[in-house]
């Protein structure tokens, strides 16, 4: 399962590589469960952060205002478009959330005793 969060760039380890084929870009195609409704997100083979290739893949993707809720999503091995996909690379489920920016606050009252 991938989970993402909606208007923020997302880090994601997978293991993509290992079934990939010679394209140069993957696709991440997420289809609203609710709705099915698809998104894509295009990344770049050569934008992989990982130190170990051939173990996992590293990837940051920018994710736009999307709704939040559950997907599922498919990954393709392209040179250009998921029509002319050379692989699909992986399959699954995605969640996607939204950022929060709650703040806790206190108020403390103290009360001092005279002698």
């Amino acid at each position: 399962m991938i989970y993402l969060t909606a208007s923020s760039t997302n880090t994601i380890v997978v293991t993509w590589t290992q079934r990939a084929s010679s394209g140069s870009k993957y696709i991440l195609r997420l289809t609203s469960i609710a709705k099915n409704m698809d998104t894509d997100f295009t990344i770049l083979k050569s934008a992989n952060l990982s130190s170990y290739t051939d173990r996992y893949d590293k990837f940051e993707i920018a994710v736009g205002a999307i709704e939040k809720g559950s997907y599922n999503y498919e990954v393709y091995d392209t040179n250009t478009t998921v029509g002319a996909a050379l692989a699909v690379v992986e399959t699954g489920l995605a969640f996607v959330q939204i950022a929060t920016t709650d703040i806790n606050t206190y108020q403390n009252t103290i009360t001092y005793k005279t002698l």
